[in-house]
């Protein structure tokens, strides 16, 4: 296996990935067995949690959070399983081999003042604050260590991408980013929804369909000539026969997040514009949108449950525009 084994500190036990595949790795009869569950996490989990049945507790942390990683994580969104795991990994490298009852407020305190990444542990600590609550209601400890801890202040981000920068960044990117930069801006629409886009979610009809991985809401973009350009550009773009996703890498495949993220770090590196994410073109779109069609526009472009979300979205990104005395 060597050099194709990838590292499986961040799994639960019994479970390895080999060639982007994941296995459930038992001993029958003095060799290894392999099991094959699937090259998504997600489901693999699943085929996991029926194979290894209620992970067997000892009391240590790194056994709740593989609990917590059977049976909730299949639960979210891939975007966010990517994330979770990450920060499951940092944890367990910290807390895993201690005892859930002898983790105290200290030692949350002292990871979050030590983590070099403020923002991070902010979050980390968060997930684990979370995954206690879940461990209380399981049974396995009665109190949550997070409780009472300060976390870093953040700030919120304010970058706005001008027309000049969103211009010199198209210009930098082949032609299927650059169908996906467009589509990004004008509908407004979350990284995660657009490369889950289907060609079924295409109706010649009445426009785009789009249920959003984040909260569930179903949104219809009616047809412009300005999102017909774009499909079309997408569809010229595509490099594969592949008859499910509407945006693929050059193997036919969804586009996975770390390949996104290696293809818009090039992008914006050849431009020139290294401070900003590809999440700021959403936060362009509706602050451009309330600029042009009121609050109501941008909110129902964003997807929000009410303007209250949207506001403290795009209030950061707005310029105050004065007037001098004379």
């Amino acid at each position: 296996m060597g050099r194709n084994r990838t590292k499986n500190k961040n799994l639960p036990m019994r479970m390895q990935k080999k060639h982007r595949v994941y296995y459930y790795v038992i001993y029958v009869g003095g060799k290894k067995k392999w099991i094959r569950l699937s090259a998504d996490y997600q489901k693999a989990l699943y085929k996991y949690a029926d194979l290894e049945g209620n992970p067997q507790n000892t009391g240590l942390v790194r056994d709740t959070l593989d609990r917590y990683s059977v049976e909730i994580l299949p639960s979210l969104t891939r975007k966010t399983v990517g994330t979770r795991l990450y920060q499951l990994k940092k944890l367990k490298n910290v807390f895993g081999d201690m005892k859930l009852e002898s983790v105290e407020p200290p030692h949350i305190q002292q990871y979050l003042d030590m983590r070099e990444a403020k923002v991070s542990a902010n979050r980390e600590i968060k997930l684990l604050s979370t995954i206690y609550r879940y461990a209380i209601s399981w049974g396995l400890c009665k109190s949550n260590p997070c409780q009472g801890t300060f976390y870093h202040k953040e700030s919120a981000r304010n970058r706005y991408i001008t027309d000049s920068e969103m211009s010199e960044i198209r210009k930098h990117a082949d032609p299927m980013y650059q169908a996906i930069i467009d589509l990004a801006y004008i509908t407004g629409m979350r990284r995660g929804d657009i490369l889950s886009l289907k060609l079924i979610d295409i109706d010649e009809d009445h426009g785009i369909y789009n249920q959003q991985g984040k909260t569930g809401k179903r949104q219809l973009f009616t047809w412009t000539s300005g999102l017909h350009k774009v499909v079309a550009n997408a569809k010229r773009a595509r490099k594969t026969r592949n008859l499910i996703y509407l945006f693929t890498n050059t193997h036919g495949q969804q586009i996975t997040d770390t390949g996104f993220n290696s293809a818009w770090r090039r992008i914006r590196n050849r431009a020139g514009i290294d401070d900003v994410t590809f999440h700021d073109i959403r936060a362009k779109s509706l602050t451009d949108a309330k600029e042009i069609g009121g609050l109501d526009y941008a909110q129902a472009l964003g997807g929000h449950a009410n303007q209250g979300m949207t506001e403290q979205y795009i209030k950061k990104r707005e310029t105050e525009v004065v007037k001098p005395l004379k």
